[in-house]
């Protein structure tokens, strides 16, 4: 599974790409953007590093092996919490590559489909 399978990569042309630290501090409230919205759903959107993508992707990678590694060790369904998951929905404050946090990325991981 790719990146941009994974992780519902698209391109938000709201964003104000390249903010400093400073410019940051003005755009944003408790790092949602005050001034760009999820394209997918037009509800608020974490402004994130470039590390952010690669971390949650391997989080998803991880849930995934886990998941389907453990199927028969346990009986029912298998539960996610994400504590302080934030909005659903990311965007990288260099590119403006808005993309799945990590709560939306592991629901929508196929070893969760029934």
């Amino acid at each position: 599974m790719s990146f941009d399978d994974a992780l519902k990569i698209t391109s938000n042309p709201n964003c104000k790409k390249g903010c400093n630290k400073e410019e940051r501090g003005e755009n944003t409230e408790n790092d949602l953007c005050l001034e760009a919205f999820s394209v997918v759903d037009q509800l608020p959107i974490r402004c994130v590093g470039d590390w952010a993508i690669r971390k949650i992707f391997l989080l998803v990678q991880y849930f995934g092996i886990f998941s389907i590694g453990m199927k028969n060790k346990w009986s029912g369904k298998l539960n996610y919490i994400e504590i302080c998951s934030g909005p659903g929905r990311c965007i990288n404050r260099k590119s403006g590559d808005e993309f799945n946090g990590t709560a939306l990325s592991i629901i929508e991981h196929p070893a969760l489909k029934n």
